[in-house]
C-alpha cells in the first residue's frame, strides 16, 4: 500500500481530501468527443454479472465478521440483540451471498432500479421467509437517514462510484454498531482497460484515486481502520470480449481486432483490498 500520513482530523484537511477525491473521480468521465464515436452505449451494468455465484475462495469478509462480531457476541452472554446487516450498493446480490448466513435480518440498499429488481428475485431464492430481508431503493448516502442501523455494514465495490467520499464514509460508520467492511479494488475498476482505451481511442486514462486515498480518509475521520490486500485471484474474473467491447463502446465489426488485442496485450493487475473498522464510540441501536 502507498504511504499514508498520520491522520489529521481537522475540517479543512477532510475538505481537502474530499475535494481531491471528487476531482480525481471525475477525471474517469470519458470525453464527449470520444463518446460521440462510440458504436454502443458504454458502462451498461448487466445484473447477471452481479448475481450470486459460487465463490472459489474463502470470503475474507466473513472471517472478519466471525472474528470481530460473532466471537464478541458469543463471549457476552447478556447480549441478546439479533445480528443484522446492511449491504450498501448490493447490486444483484453477489456481494451479499457469501456473508449472509449469520444475520437474522438484512437490509440491501441499491440505487439502480434494474439491479434492485434482480436483487429482489435473487433474495426470494435465497430466503424462504421474506421478512428476513428488505430492499431499499435509493442513492447512498442520500437515503441513509431512512435506514435503521445494523450490527454490520458492508459495502463492496461501490466506492469508486462515489463523488463525495467523506460524507459516504461517515454515513457507513453511523449506520454500524459493530463493524464496517469496505471492499474495493486497489485502483478504479476500469483501470485494467486503460491500455485498451489507449489503443482503440488514443485516450490516456487516469491512475487515481486509489484505495490508499480511501484508507487515508478513514484515518482522518478517526476510524482506526485496518487495510488488507487480498490475493490476485480473489473475486477475479476474466473479462469477456463482449464486456470489454461494451466498456470501450466498440461494435461487433471490431470484435476480431479486440480479441487479438486482448490476447497479445498484458492487462494491468488490480487486486482487491478490504478496509474495515469498528465504529469508535458508536452506541446507536436498532
Amino acid at each position: 500500500m502507498e504511504h499514508v500520513e498520520a491522520p489529521r482530523t481537522n475540517g479543512s484537511y477532510l475538505e481537502e481530501l474530499d475535494d481531491r477525491w471528487n476531482k480525481e473521480i471525475l477525471t474517469w468521465a470519458i470525453p464527449q468527443n470520444v463518446v460521440s464515436k462510440f458504436q454502443r452505449p458504454p458502462f451498461h451494468l448487466d445484473p447477471g454479472t452481479f448475481s450470486p455465484r459460487d465463490q472459489k475462495v474463502t470470503d475474507r469478509r466473513l472471517e472478519i465478521i466471525k472474528d470481530r462480531v460473532l466471537a464478541k457476541k458469543a463471549a457476552d452472554k447478556k447480549d441478546t440483540t439479533p445480528l443484522t446487516l446492511i449491504d450498501v450498493g448490493a447490486g444483484a446480490g453477489s456481494s451479499l451471498a457469501p456473508i449472509r448466513e449469520p444475520f437474522s435480518k438484512i437490509t440491501c440498499i441499491e440505487g439502480a432500479p434494474h439491479m434492485a429488481k434482480a436483487l429482489r428475485d435473487n433474495l426470494a431464492l435465497m430466503y424462504s421467509d421474506s421478512s428476513s430481508y428488505e430492499v431499499v431503493e435509493g442513492i447512498f448516502p442520500d437515503i441513509a437517514s431512512t435506514v435503521r442501523p445494523a450490527s454490520v455494514v458492508n459495502c463492496s465495490n461501490v466506492v469508486y462510484n462515489v463523488v463525495r467520499l467523506i460524507p459516504f464514509l461517515k454515513a457507513l460508520n453511523d449506520l454500524a454498531r459493530d463493524l464496517v467492511l469496505l471492499e474495493a479494488t486497489l485502483r478504479h475498476p476500469f483501470y485494467r482497460s486503460n491500455p485498451a482505451f489507449k489503443y482503440f481511442w488514443d485516450l490516456d486514462r487516469p491512475n487515481q484515486p486509489t484505495a490508499a486515498d480511501i484508507f487515508e480518509a478513514t484515518c482522518a475521520l478517526g476510524f482506526d481502520p485496518k487495510f488488507e490486500s487480498l490475493p490476485l485471484d480473489y473475486r477475479r474474473s476474466t473479462m469477456s470480449t463482449e464486456a470489454m467491447a461494451t466498456r470501450l463502446g466498440l461494435g461487433e465489426n471490431r470484435f476480431e481486432e479486440l480479441e487479438q488485442f486482448m490476447a497479445t496485450s498484458p492487462t494491468p493487475e488490480n487486486p482487491s483490498v478490504i478496509i474495515w473498522w469498528e465504529p469508535p464510540g458508536n452506541t446507536t441501536g436498532d
